[in-house]
């Protein structure tokens, strides 16, 4: 099971590559290029490469990167295409990763993002479908729970309403609307750590609180340090759903782990009028920094990149609806792809024309914040 792939390809070569990708593309062809996957340890990754014109499927192999790139899941090859259908449609699917011993690695034990696909000429220098596509992997578990791993960092995401140890409500910040008395605390945490730990960055937007009975969203300034003082913008919360709030940045220098936690005092008094609210929001991490922009700090255009995201029940008009939950756990916090339309054709990503931006950028070495404009 674990050589499948490999056999077929050694047993198939008359059905590989024709050619190697350089300077765009040869007539009636087009270069497919993939980068790195971000993963490490990596001895292979065997792809299904299809091209599809103006009458369908022109071209289609399956392709290892052990024999046409490095073997980290970088890929050069050129593909036949139909020259009269203007820009055609390059799909990238990935089938199998292989560990440095050369066994296969359970699908289960990474997000695959693909099938990906983007538009590209037939023929000429502009003939180049380049593939920049992250995966995120699990890592072994150690300084924090259900860590996932993609390019240089480990990060996880957590959200806790209820004791771990006894299943009892979380109760952490004092209520002022109860004399001061410890409450029910719903407690957000994103933790990152990375293989250059001075340059890792942590990206997030602010925890957003969507109720089906308030006319607007519980938002709290994740750029914040301490108890927030939820009367002064950009925070915002109608109709006194939260009691408290308090947002907290640390690092753990001897393991080089950084901490961005928000808590979240919930005013039971308000379930009533509230209905379902949900908790939402996202980030993620890397050691490079991404370009600011009034929308917030964009990931790259044409590029696919693991996110955090989490849209997890917190309470309804009965009470709490949140208990324990961790990334790719099943119950609302999962590994998502983003990826947006270039600025300029034809290498044109199918995912959305949107960039992701997002609000906040965290940098533990320096323990500075630095948030976009727009919200």
């Amino acid at each position: 099971m674990n050589g499948s792939y490999r056999r077929f390809l050694r047993a198939a070569p008359a059905l590989l590559v024709l050619g190697c990708a350089g300077d765009g593309a040869s007539p009636d062809r087009v270069a497919v290029e993939v980068a790195s996957l971000g993963l490490t340890d990596l001895s292979d990754a065997v792809y299904t490469v299809s091209v599809q014109g103006a009458g369908g499927v022109v071209w289609e192999r399956q392709v290892a990167s052990s024999r046409f790139g490095d073997g980290d899941g970088t890929l050069w090859l050129e593909a036949a295409c139909d020259p009269e259908a203007g820009p055609n449609t390059v799909t990238l699917v990935l089938d199998a990763l292989y560990d440095a011993r050369g066994d296969v690695i359970d699908a289960a034990r990474y997000r695959n993002p693909t099938p990906v696909s983007l538009a590209a000429p037939c023929g000429g220098t502009e003939a180049v479908a380049a593939f920049d596509v992250t995966v995120a992997g699990d890592a072994n578990p150690g300084l924090f729970a259900a860590p996932v791993t993609f390019r240089d960092v480990v990060c996880s995401a957590r959200l806790d309403c209820e004791r771990r140890d006894t299943g009892a409500t979380l109760e952490l910040l004092n209520n002022p609307l109860k004399q001061g008395a410890k409450d029910q605390t719903a407690v957000l945490q994103v933790t990152c750590t990375g293989a250059a730990e001075r340059t890792t960055r942590v990206y997030l937007d602010d925890p957003i609180i969507r109720c089906e009975g308030l006319d607007s969203d519980v938002v709290v300034d994740a750029a914040s340090q301490g108890i927030v003082d939820l009367a002064a913008a950009p925070n915002h919360d109608p109709a006194g759903y939260l009691f408290a709030a308090a947002v907290n940045r640390d690092v753990q220098a001897e393991v080089g782990v950084a901490h961005w936690t928000v808590s979240l005092g919930l005013n039971d008094a308000a379930f009533a009028t509230a209905g379902r609210c949900r908790l939402i929001g996202r980030a993620t991490a890397m050691t490079r920094e991404l370009a600011l922009t009034d929308a917030g700090w964009e990931l790259p255009s044409a590029a696919v990149y693991p996110v955090m995201v989490w849209d997890i029940d917190l309470t309804d008009a009965s009470g709490r609806r949140c208990d324990v939950h961790e990334l790719n756990g099943g119950n609302g916090m999962e590994i998502a792809y983003s990826g947006s339309v270039g600025g300029g054709a034809p290498n044109l990503f199918a995912w959305g024309p949107a960039p992701l931006c997002l609000r906040h950028r965290y940098a533990p070495a320096t323990s500075e914040v630095v948030s976009a404009l727009a919200r």
